[in-house]
């Protein structure tokens, strides 16, 4: 049979008049056109350029194309199947066996996907998984397929099941530790010709160029890696340019949104920060961040402030104090810097905090919702009465928020879920085995564990659980799951630290 063609007619026909435009870069572009099953890399871009692939194809309309980026991804052009990039349809197509030597793949290592024989958590093999998952983030994202030998594509599978059983959150930490800024990046184990093999998919990276971060065996420290066919290798002088070209462009987008909003806010109402120095000045003064705070501020460089219209992200609780000088008086804030994913975040992780009333204080200036509480209480050694009297005598507080939370602490029940709509993911959780976490079910586990009776979550590793929903959120930020996830942690927490509260 004749090779169905890689871009169809359809998109050849709108990639010719985004590059007509003039305003969509070639970063841009790929990243409408690629998708798990096939990369759309600058090359096949300046080729239709170029006339080399659809000569005899018109270019889209201006019309069509609104369109399309208007409509992109309620409705873009891609078949259900080739949604997930690890479902058994895709890696099928990807993974399929030369019928000639049913012991080989068929298809060639490629700019999409290279072969390895063999699965290692650490050392220099680990580190050249990096470098090839660096190349596909910088690129158009692809596959790390396990269990296969590079050079003759023999399907010898996986010995044991280290690479299912390698907590995802640790492999996540080896890979910040080689590279940065972070790769998203999913796994599975899939069956091919009678053998398991190891599946990692790499996404392509938002936040171009991933770097290396270091110098050891396989790696460079400050290296710029991108995969092109066959091999992963240093980026070269074309793919870099249109990457930095692209960020650039990106940066100039955000500073004319930045402007934006000044405008609308007013300049005299705008005041600056510098997360360095923790100055912040503004037309009707100055004042200083205490830089005990400054390291938990400078996340806000990291670009992890919430995209949420309105939405506060972070509280500064403390005091004010002049500064004395014989200056015009500098006001500094001392305090503690707090967000509500900072809540939900140490609950899920268990991690020990040195001021655990201020975490329910916090909770107390926010729009009500379901935050962990109980955890913090524990950790300060509050009962309910010392709990409700510390709600009592916050000052400047919603009534409404404060009766709400106390209602919950005389014991308001929390939402749960149908059990009959999750029987499937139970029966699993309680048979000791934990799923596979990915965008598609992320949202389904979360609102499983709510349908779980009391003593079924105490007799399963849930914290586990919701560290790989917690990853799975870093990776793919999606307001709508973090809701359920918020949701979720603190009905956890109300089943596993209330008791310490209440007696």
């Amino acid at each position: 049979m004749p090779r169905q063609p890689r871009v169809s007619r359809q998109e050849i026909a709108l990639i010719k008049a985004m590059l007509g435009r003039g305003d969509f870069s070639k970063d841009r572009i790929q990243s409408y056109f690629s998708r798990p099953d096939r990369t759309v890399n600058y090359g096949r871009i300046h080729n239709i350029e170029s006339g080399r692939i659809g000569r005899d194809i018109e270019r889209a309309s201006e019309e069509e194309l609104e369109i399309f980026v208007r409509d992109f991804g309620k409705a873009p052009l891609r078949t259900p199947t080739e949604v997930d990039p690890l479902s058994a349809e895709t890696l099928t197509d990807l993974l399929k066996v030369d019928p000639a030597r049913p012991d080989r793949l068929l298809k060639d290592e490629s700019d999409l996907y290279e072969a390895k024989e063999t699965f290692h958590t650490r050392g220099a093999q680990f580190a050249k998984y990096a470098k090839t998952a660096a190349g596909l983030a910088n690129a158009g994202g692809g596959y790390i397929v396990f269990g296969v030998k590079d050079e003759t594509l023999e399907i010898v599978g996986l010995p044991d099941g280290r690479f299912a059983s390698t907590d995802k959150a640790d492999l996540t930490m080896r890979f910040d530790q080689l590279l940065a800024p972070a790769i998203r990046w999913d796994r599975t184990s899939f069956v091919v010709a009678g053998k398991v093999v190891g599946v990692i998919y790499v996404y392509t990276a938002t936040r171009k160029p991933i770097i290396s971060r270091m110098d050891t065996e396989g790696l460079r420290d400050g290296a710029i890696y991108y995969r092109y066919v066959g091999s992963t290798r240093d980026v070269r002088s074309a793919e870099l340019n249109e990457i930095l070209g692209s960020r650039d462009r990106r940066a100039g987008e955000d500073f004319s949104r930045l402007i934006s909003r000044v405008s609308n806010i007013g300049v005299e109402n705008i005041g600056l920060l510098d997360v360095d120095t923790g100055r912040v000045e503004g037309t009707h003064g100055t004042f200083l961040i205490d830089e005990d705070l400054l390291p938990k501020l400078r996340f806000v460089k990291e670009g992890e402030f919430s995209e949420t219209t309105g939405a506060p992200t972070l509280r500064l609780i403390g005091e004010v104090e002049p500064i004395e000088t014989p200056k015009p008086t500098t006001i500094v804030v001392r305090g503690h810097a707090l967000s509500e994913h900072d809540i939900v975040r140490n609950f899920i992780q268990q991690r020990p905090t040195d001021d655990p009333k201020q975490y329910i204080r916090l909770q107390l200036h926010l729009q009500y919702k379901l935050l962990p509480l109980f955890f913090f209480a524990a950790n300060a050694a509050l009962k309910k009465d010392t709990l409700i009297k510390l709600i009592e005598e916050e000052r400047d507080v919603s009534k409404y928020t404060a009766n709400k939370i106390s209602a919950r602490v005389l014991g308001l029940q929390l939402p749960t879920e149908s059990r009959k709509n999750y029987e499937e993911i139970i029966t699993k959780l309680l048979a000791g085995e934990m799923p596979r976490v990915t965008p598609e079910n992320a949202i389904k586990l979360a609102k499983a564990v709510r349908a779980m009776k009391y003593a079924e979550i105490a007799s399963i590793d849930v914290f586990k659980l919701l560290k790989s929903l917690l990853v799975a959120y870093d990776e793919s930020p999606d307001h709508g799951f973090y809701s359920q996830l918020r949701i979720t942690a603190s009905y956890v927490d109300d089943i596993q630290f209330r008791n310490e509260v209440m007696i």
